[in-house]
């Protein structure tokens, strides 16, 4: 009898332990820019033109990291909590804020006027070179770095 009394407490005690690490990871908060420093600062056009020049070095390094970029605001999103910052070129840097972050410091955003945020480089478009051979595209693509759950950088 003592023996099942001995399993019964083992599988009672995996049981609750199981429970408090699914709970752990369940209701863990994802990590933001917010709540670390950069590991990386940048000018909005100096940042598009390191992935001009080695896009795969450049996303290899800072993918999924905290990076901070300072330059022009280019547009304000309020409805997608967004921001737009102009890297020159016909380049934007794409900054998604979660809403309440947003919401705290969507009053100092003011078209043309120059901010730093932070955030965590979630990839890029419109580095791809071109095969095409045939003739030479006469609107260049924009190209776009993308950045999520941003904060102001102070």
């Amino acid at each position: 009898m003592k023996k099942w009394k001995k399993i019964g407490w083992s599988i009672f005690a995996i049981g609750v332990v199981s429970a408090v690490v699914i709970l752990y990871f369940a209701t863990k908060k994802p990590a933001t820019a917010e709540d670390s420093e950069p590991v990386a600062k940048f000018s909005t056009t100096e940042f598009i033109e390191k992935l001009n020049a080695n896009k795969a070095t450049i996303s290899a390094t800072y993918m999924d990291k905290n990076i901070a970029v300072s330059g022009n605001v280019m547009e304000v999103n309020k409805d997608q909590c967004s921001l737009v910052l102009d890297a020159g070129n016909n380049a934007i840097i794409t900054c998604t804020f979660d809403s309440a972050v947003f919401a705290k410091h969507a009053a100092t955003f003011e078209k043309g006027k120059p901010t730093s945020i932070k955030g965590i480089y979630f990839g890029c478009d419109g580095f791809e070179k071109s095969d095409s051979t045939d003739m030479m595209d006469l609107l260049p693509q924009q190209k776009s770095a993308m950045m999520k759950t941003c904060s102001v950088n102070k």
